[in-house]
């Protein structure tokens, strides 16, 4: 088991679907742009005793910014459909979508889906 080809895999996932994704937080980042992150808990201990682990990714779609608050919920609800629809034929559980600000380094501030997705892992 590797983490990091996990990730890799739901970010060659979600380009695959046409979004511009990355494996990790780029250090310029330009929206719109979807960025798979370690989720929390990261790794986790299934509960019955198959020695199977949960591991938890980030799906953080930067949407960036819009004229109006309304352009800019029509184009985050936009994003998250489409992920939705590539995630819903893959193994990855969709468990948690919730919406931020985030404010990278260099002073941008943009709007942020996250979308908290999960998978079973046998070592």
């Amino acid at each position: 088991m590797s983490l990091a080809a996990e990730r890799k895999a739901v970010a060659a996932l979600l380009t695959a679907g046409g979004i511009r994704t990355a494996a990790h937080v780029p250090s310029d980042p330009k929206p719109p742009l979807a960025m798979v992150t370690p989720g929390t808990p990261y790794l986790a201990t299934r509960d019955d005793y198959t020695g199977d682990r949960v591991a938890r990714f980030d799906i953080w779609l930067v949407i960036g910014t819009a004229i109006s608050n309304t352009a800019l919920a029509d184009a985050m609800d936009e994003r998250i459909s489409e992920v939705l629809a590539i995630l819903d034929g893959s193994d990855w559980l969709v468990y948690e979508v919730s919406a931020d600000q985030w404010e990278p380094a260099g002073g941008s501030k943009f709007a942020v889906a996250i979308i908290s997705i999960s998978n079973t892992i046998t070592p």
